[in-house]
């Protein structure tokens, strides 16, 4: 199971709502847990963005993202990766920030990875090709 950028960033984040949630989910069990590349590099962009509630510094947020995804399997896009995100991005007529939604799933689907567990249902209800797992519900 992929875990998606958002339930990191909230396991990262004290304040959060979700922070006790997303530590459990994550750590009950977190060798069952796959990261993309894209995860590790989306988490690290909102931690240290200006408008983040609590930003941190570069130096400590890449600390802490190394620490977190460390029993998690990396995944990286392969060569197909691309052309399965184009295909998706046509067949769904995606733009904006929903490309990005495509080329996860594109990475995952080339790495074999089928469920993916997000706070963001609504992102990724338009891929059959995968399912989506809340748990924060």
């Amino acid at each position: 199971m992929l875990i998606d950028s958002n339930v990191i960033i909230y396991a990262l984040n004290k304040t959060s709502f979700y922070y006790k949630k997303a530590r459990s989910f994550i750590y009950t069990d977190p060798y069952r847990l796959i990261v993309a590349h894209q995860n590790i590099f989306e988490c690290l962009r909102v931690l240290t963005h200006k408008t983040f509630p609590n930003t941190i510094q570069t130096k400590e947020a890449v600390e802490k993202i190394t620490l977190a995804i460390q029993p998690f399997t990396v995944i990286s896009p392969t060569k197909i990766t691309a052309t399965i995100a184009l295909q998706l991005i046509h067949e769904h007529n995606l733009a904006g920030n929903a490309i990005f939604d495509a080329y996860l799933v594109a990475t995952m689907i080339s790495n074999d990875v089928d469920t993916i567990a997000t706070s963001n249902e609504k992102h990724f209800s338009y891929f059959s090709e995968i399912k989506v797992v809340n748990p924060f519900k």
